[in-house]
């Protein structure tokens, strides 16, 4: 799973992680999404120093997904250099 290289990419001169989190339906997670926000939730080792954005799209609850990333990844990078946007679905 791609999370455990999430510690490495502030070793990399100007790397930024783009997280793009999907729902559907009501505002549910997809699997995929889920999946990240729980890993996020249940003992994200530190990633000090990661530079991100983090982007919602799809239909739902004003981004609750976005904000509870956005949230705790800046927790963990121990930054809030993030950028974040909702987009709804057409």
């Amino acid at each position: 799973m791609f999370q455990e290289d999430l510690t490495k990419l502030s070793e990399i001169e100007n790397a930024l992680a783009i997280f793009c989190l999907a729902t559907y339906g009501e505002g549910d997670p997809t699997d995929n999404a889920q999946e990240f926000y729980d890993w996020l939730q249940d003992g994200a080792e530190a990633i000090n120093g990661l530079r991100y954005a983090v982007s919602q799209t799809g239909p739902g609850r004003l981004g609750w997904l976005l904000w509870e990333c956005g949230s705790t990844l800046s927790i963990l990078a121990q930054t809030s250099s993030y950028t974040s946007y909702k987009g709804n679905q057409f």
